[in-house]
């Protein structure tokens, strides 16, 4: 049956309806789908209210909410207000950022000098101080005695595998002390000691020897004074000669002033041996 006040429907044997709250009287009793006789119009109200109360609740959601005039906006209130000046400014921010660094990486870079291969492929600097007064690539710096400060690049076509063995055997047969009639090393003769290895040059290996004196073989000090380097690349074999002959006194001190040409020179060796590097031929 359903209820005479609000036309729900309600199981039989109910009193009461359960949305309207009615009690159900033995005279209030009907069939499904029909209304009550004293009332026709019950269901059609209750469908018309049910329509006016979903019409309300949509109108609520329509509702614009308005702040009122004394009320705070919040951070949302101001974006939304200046979405576009917001945007703008970010944008502008992250583009002035990034030209800064661009331009900060790009002007600490150093402009790498062009190196051209000077003898074969083979690039090096020489101390503005050192001529090559022959055109040989032979640079040497005088105190008035000779080349005792010298450098001489060699190249010539690679034939041999053994090139660096035959460059140390020529090397020691160049340095041997002059001997006596009995074999002995002739008083006052300079002593060679040779010291061998491999260094890596700016990623390539060169093979060294290094030809030390001493004054004579009771002699304890000992001083640099050729350094022979040999390399191959691409066909050709490289001999480098750094040569110090600059007079020094084995009786002074490190900073002893007469011995200041003779540390020059080691600087000014020391410094071409660096610079070594090949580099293909543009």
């Amino acid at each position: 049956m359903n209820c005479p006040r609000c036309g729900s429907f309600i199981e039989d044997g109910k009193e009461y309806c359960f949305m309207c709250g009615s009690k159900i009287g033995q005279g209030d009793f009907q069939s499904p789908g029909r209304t009550s006789d004293s009332n026709p119009s019950l269901n059609e109200d209750y469908f018309r209210k049910k329509e006016e109360y979903k019409n309300r609740l949509n109108n609520y959601r329509d509702v614009e909410i308005k702040r009122g005039e004394n009320e705070k906006k919040d951070i949302f209130d101001i974006y939304s207000e200046h979405s576009f000046l917001i945007k703008t400014t970010i944008l502008l921010i992250v583009l002035f950022v990034g030209l800064f660094i661009f331009f900060k990486i790009k002007g600490s870079q150093v402009a790498v000098k062009e190196k051209a291969p000077i003898v074969g492929e083979l690039y090096y600097e020489v101390d503005s101080e050192m001529k090559d007064s022959a055109g040989d690539h032979t640079y040497s710096l005088s105190n008035g005695t000779g080349a005792d400060c010298s450098i001489q690049v060699l190249s010539q076509p690679s034939i041999s595998n053994n090139f660096k063995d035959e460059k140390y055997a020529e090397v020691e047969q160049i340095f041997t002390p002059q001997y006596d009639a009995k074999g002995n090393v002739e008083v006052g003769a300079k002593v060679p000691l040779y010291q061998k290895g491999e260094m890596n040059i700016n990623g390539v290996n060169w093979y060294y020897i290094n030809v030390l004196f001493k004054s004579n073989e009771a002699d304890n000090y000992t001083f640099f004074k050729h350094k022979y380097l040999v390399a191959t690349n691409n066909g050709l074999a490289y001999t480098v000669i750094l040569s110090n002959n600059t007079s020094v006194s084995i009786n002074s001190s490190f900073n002893d002033k007469s011995n200041v040409n003779y540390y020059k020179c080691v600087h000014l060796l020391d410094s071409f041996t660096r610079s070594m590097e090949f580099v293909s031929k543009s």
